[in-house]
């Protein structure tokens, strides 16, 4: 796998996105700090499924302890390991939370109530990692399920009456992945993951270089990212449009009474609000195209009607500024190859998906 197709799965396969990037964590983590527990054999890296439920139970315990979180959650769908995993936060709560279930599986567990409760938890995260975000990570490049982790059968170890966390590991299947997935995590993983993230370590760079002071890295890296921040307004490029008369469509030329602002390549993945990529487009195609990039071909479809667009908007006079400036050029035939340059790019060299 390359990282192309790393970043298509990311940005492409939406479903079920908290497992998905909870799956592609556990694996960094395994990969960079668990070298132990994996073997390689046929081109593949092998590793313990009962692994992948002791991290989601780090990633996930504070998560079920965060009373914003619980709030937000009362009208979404539940996870599927909701209800044994808050049966677990309520009663390791009452003896110093997460650390003490920790140190209670290196010790080993023989309380009944407790073991119950941790066979359960272990039983249904298992399950719910096997059957849900293995089985389709990767399925929007090859359209099959388990098309990276593949589970592999394994000879069961005797059940100790205690459980351990090597009675974890050992009591359940393995997973294996494509060396080549292997490798690229190994090398990349932990920026991948946040913790070599350039923000995140100018962060703390800054929370502990002060001389008087210690900072607070997390109010520093909220500082840090809001340089990103962009306003996304849309009202001006809509009010420009009512401007001109009849509104038409700038995918398909239709007319359009009731229309919506389209960031021609979405803000999401360009952080872009200049106007010449907000055009006007029907509310049913601009809920089709919602993240993907248009194509070379497309932009060249729609190449009379962006420039239209354009030549309206320029009577705003930050306009052309916008403009020069964002796409490096002076005429609109030029912005058109620009356009189809950076669409090229967005979908060949970054993997996002195409919108034909």
């Amino acid at each position: 796998m390359t990282l192309k197709e790393l970043n298509f799965i990311i940005h492409k396969e939406s479903k079920s996105s908290t497992y998905k990037f909870a799956l592609l964590r556990a694996t960094i983590d395994i990969i960079n700090n668990h070298s132990e527990n994996i073997h390689f054999k046929n081109n593949r890296a092998y590793l313990p499924i009962g692994l992948f439920a002791i991290k989601w139970i780090e990633y996930f315990y504070p998560i079920f302890q965060n009373k914003k979180w619980i709030k937000a959650q009362t009208t979404a769908p539940k996870l599927a390991f909701e209800t044994e995993l808050l049966a677990a936060t309520k009663y390791y709560n009452k003896v110093a939370g997460l650390n003490t279930l920790y140190d209670n599986l290196f010790k080993g567990i023989d309380n009944i109530e407790e073991k119950t409760l941790i066979q359960k938890l272990i039983r249904k995260l298992c399950s719910t990692i096997k059957l849900q975000p293995m089985r389709y990570f990767g399925s929007s490049i090859k359209n099959e399920g388990y098309s990276v982790y593949n589970l592999e059968p394994v000879s069961r170890t005797n059940r100790d009456n205690s459980i351990t966390m090597s009675s974890i590991l050992s009591a359940n299947k393995t997973v294996s992945i494509p060396l080549e997935f292997f490798k690229l995590l190994e090398d990349l993983g932990t920026f991948l993951s946040g913790e070599q993230n350039i923000l995140f370590q100018w962060s703390n760079f800054c929370a502990t270089s002060g001389s008087n002071r210690r900072l607070d890295k997390l109010e520093i890296l909220n500082v840090l990212l809001q340089s990103k921040a962009v306003n996304r307004n849309t009202n001006e490029a809509k009010k420009l449009v009512n401007q001109f008369g009849p509104a038409r469509c700038v995918w398909d030329g239709s007319n359009i009474t009731n229309f919506e602002i389209d960031h021609v390549f979405p803000y999401s993945i360009y952080f872009n609000n200049s106007l010449w990529n907000l055009l006007p487009s029907k509310s049913t195609t601009n809920n089709k195209k919602r993240a993907k990039i248009p194509t070379v071909e497309r932009i060249e479809n729609s190449k009379e009607r962006i420039i239209t667009y354009w030549g309206h908007y320029e009577r705003n006079p930050k306009f052309m500024n916008e403009f020069s400036f964002d796409l490096n050029c002076n005429t609109f035939n030029e912005g058109i190859e620009r356009m189809k340059k950076k669409s090229d790019y967005l979908i060949n060299n970054k993997g996002y998906e195409p919108w034909k």
